[in-house]
């Protein structure tokens, strides 16, 4: 078997539980000519996004290594930055540019989210939906310092409704890389969030 092949089948419980913006990996993909209409309109007939990863890794395991490298690429301009590592561990997949690419950012932003942090988003969710105020200062903050990309940015923002916004927010940042909490710490502060700040620390110190 091929190794890009090994490596999304090795690699696809991580895929599908932390693939953010699936529909613009879609659009990458179809714009590349890696997806047809009709492959998109398949994977649109899925009800939730988790299914369209499982079809999307489905369609591309079939296909060749031209396909994954255009993948691998989606993945890297769509904030899917952290798939993309896991799947350069196989040095024998990957170009030797794409793998230097890969190093850099392993040691510039190292792992994704680690438990604990995630744990203490799940467990305050509810009240960061009901509480936390200024969404888009909050957003503009991630964004700025890199822990969201610009197409984590428009997810968000398009939405009208502030739970909305902060629910999806809280869905892409366990996510994202280790520093996050702290960066997402400091984004609160800044827009007064002062209260959600402490319940943070509280449990960050548990």
């Amino acid at each position: 078997m091929s190794s890009f092949k090994e490596k999304l089948l090795n690699c696809r419980p991580f895929i599908v539980n932390n693939l953010v913006s699936i529909e613009d990996v879609i659009d990458t993909l179809i714009s590349d000519g890696v997806l047809t209409t009709s492959v998109n309109e398949d994977i649109k007939t899925c009800q939730n996004d988790s299914n369209k990863i499982r079809k999307l890794l489905d369609f591309l395991v079939r296909k060749g290594s031209s396909e994954f490298d255009v993948f691998y690429s989606a993945l890297n301009s769509t904030g899917n930055e952290h798939i993309a590592l896991k799947l350069a561990s196989d040095e024998t997949t990957l170009s030797k540019n794409e793998n230097a690419q890969s190093l850099q950012l392993v040691s510039k932003k190292k792992t994704i989210m680690d438990d604990k942090d995630k744990d203490i988003l799940r467990k305050l969710r509810v009240q960061f939906v009901k509480n936390m105020i200024d969404v888009e200062g909050v957003v503009d903050i991630l964004f700025s310092e890199d822990v969201i990309k610009d197409s984590h940015k428009s997810l968000i923002v398009r939405h009208l409704e502030r739970s909305k916004q902060i629910r999806n927010l809280l869905d892409i940042l366990p996510k994202r890389f280790n520093n996050s909490m702290s960066i997402f710490i400091k984004a609160l502060e800044e827009t007064d969030n002062i209260v959600l700040v402490n319940k943070i620390k509280e449990l960050r110190h548990v």
